[in-house]
């Protein structure tokens, strides 16, 4: 049977949009970045596309230059330089999300967490889209050995017609960095993610270390019946209303408190932030710590920036 006029130009039709939706799926799939691999030869030893962010002061810059297999970051006789390179791209669509990735060898770094960072600054017709400039920070780095990896999905915000891509090492000390690989490309946005979060202010009095820890957990257990996702408690929660100090109320992290803590986040299926003061040999620190569903611990931070209350003013 010969096919009609109508089934002729249906077929026609699908195959376009099919056409279509393919061409879309590539460029979606395109690498946005140029010299993504720091292959192809520039200008004052820097890979072609990409430009040296120079510090404030010349002489803090580390040295940076193209070699065999990436990009190479090292302190040039002054342990807390700063080497950042960068590339700007226009052709960015606001709304969309990109997947951002690079990948680095690092040697004798003091701290590989410290020093090694991967920012994206979302751009506006060449200029900072929020008024800080600062960017965001890509998740990472993930190590493997000497391997460090970046990976994270990225929301444009509407505005946005391009992104500056910085690789950054900051304090390097002895040690050296070489980039491999950076990739940017536009890609299907993740679907939302709905989290409950809950806080506490509690300020017990005429306590005990151990009576504020039965008190806190049992705000644990009732964030677990309001069904939450976190419950981020306050900070110094064994030393809040006790007559006690820092150092006298400072302990282990990994420890006591953190087990208790954890048993309650472990049977509410929470996570939950908490602060302690953390003793480390002689130092004692204001440490926050995160603990998972199963009531590990997840991270800790230990607090920078102390008031005038914890420190000599």
């Amino acid at each position: 049977m010969m096919p009609t006029r109508c089934s002729m130009v249906a077929a026609l039709s699908l195959a376009a949009a099919i056409g279509t939706a393919v061409a879309q799926s590539r460029a979606a799939e395109q690498e946005l970045l140029v010299n993504p691999g720091f292959a192809a030869p520039g200008k004052q030893d820097l890979p072609d596309a990409w430009s040296l962010a120079m510090p404030a002061v010349k002489s803090a810059c580390c040295r940076v230059r193209a070699v065999q297999g990436g990009l190479r970051v090292e302190a040039a006789g002054e342990p807390y330089s700063v080497g950042v390179v960068c590339q700007d791209l226009k052709n960015v669509r606001g709304g969309k999300a990109y997947a951002i990735q690079a990948a680095c060898t690092a040697k004798d770094l003091p701290s590989p967490y410290r020093a090694v960072m991967v920012r994206v600054v979302w751009l506006r017709q060449g200029k900072p889209t929020e008024p800080s400039g600062s960017g965001m920070l890509v998740r990472g780095p993930t190590a493997s050995g000497d391997r460090l990896a970046f990976y994270d999905v990225l929301a444009a915000p509407p505005e946005a017609d391009g992104l500056r891509l910085s690789l950054e090492v900051k304090w390097p000390e002895r040690g050296t960095v070489v980039w491999q690989r950076a990739s940017v490309r536009e890609c299907p946005a993740p679907p939302p993610r709905k989290v409950k979060i809950g806080t506490v202010y509690l300020k017990p009095s005429r306590t005990t270390p151990e009576r504020n820890l039965e008190l806190f957990c049992q705000q644990v257990d009732a964030a677990g019946q309001l069904k939450l996702d976190i419950v981020c408690l306050p900070e110094a929660i064994t030393m809040i209303g006790t007559g006690r100090n820092a150092a006298e109320c400072a302990e282990a992290i990994p420890g006591p408190s953190c087990q208790r803590l954890g048993e309650a986040a472990r049977r509410n299926r929470i996570w939950v932030v908490a602060g302690l003061y953390e003793r480390d040999a002689q130092r004692v620190y204001n440490t926050a710590v995160l603990l998972d569903r199963q009531g590990r611990l997840a991270g800790k931070y230990r607090k920078v920036h102390l008031s005038t209350t914890e420190s000599p003013a």
